[in-house]
């Protein structure tokens, strides 16, 4: 089967949106000064402090999220899983962020949106993926 238009565009967005999350996760983890340079001395703590349970599903999100990516670009059915363990994580990310701790006044509504977006492209993510699969394109 010829592999449709929107593939190609889906999983190139989907790559450089998931890159831009890993990029995101490797400077929290690092501690770059460049990341922390816009937050609030007592955002910067929080995320700091971040026990790594969190730390890793946030890593599991966003490297699950490009491998879902790269798989779906070369066709292969694996994306489908790859980026509902991507959902798995960015939930569970979330669930430290907005109700384990006191993520939601500490980020502010901005953060509370932005999260919001992320979910939903989450969800887009793996219905696509599910989608494309069902209608064969996926080896």
């Amino acid at each position: 089967m010829k592999t449709p238009w929107h593939l190609w565009l889906f999983g190139v967005l989907s790559l450089a949106w998931n890159a831009i999350g890993c990029w995101s996760w490797q400077q929290q983890v690092t501690r770059s000064p460049a990341y922390f340079a816009e937050m609030t001395m007592e955002q910067v703590a929080y995320v700091q402090a971040m026990p790594m349970w969190a730390t890793v599903a946030y890593g599991l999100a966003v490297w699950a999220g490009l491998l879902g990516a790269l798989m779906l670009l070369f066709r292969r059915r694996l994306a489908f899983h790859a980026y509902v363990a991507g959902l798995i994580g960015f939930i569970a990310y979330s669930a430290y962020v907005y109700v384990l701790s006191d993520g939601t006044r500490i980020m502010g509504s901005a953060g509370l949106m932005f999260s919001a977006f992320i979910f939903v492209l989450c969800l887009v993510e793996v219905a696509y993926a599910y989608w494309i699969r069902g209608k064969g394109v996926l080896r």
